[in-house]
């Protein structure tokens, strides 16, 4: 079976109509693929920024713990008598 033909208004170049669904075609799945991307790109971004805020608040609480501990054994260390000979 042969193609049917047709003329670009634009340019004259002849172009078979298979070719030209082609074309569209895989500029619609481009253009849906670019979307996907899109969206997969910002979910994982996302995802991301939510782990490292979650690791940075952990790491804070840690660090406040520790704080906190060294506080409570300097003030333990500052309130016993000092001993004289």
């Amino acid at each position: 079976m042969q193609d049917k033909v047709f003329r670009c208004p634009h340019c004259g170049k002849e172009i078979q109509v298979s070719e030209a669904l082609t074309h569209e075609i895989e500029e619609r799945v481009a253009e849906s693929l670019k979307l996907d991307h899109a969206k997969d790109l910002e979910e994982v971004s996302k995802k991301a920024e939510r782990v490292a805020f979650e690791k940075l608040q952990k790491d804070f609480e840690i660090q406040i713990e520790r704080l906190n501990k060294e506080k409570e054994e300097e003030a333990g260390r500052n309130n016993k008598p000092i001993k004289t000979k």
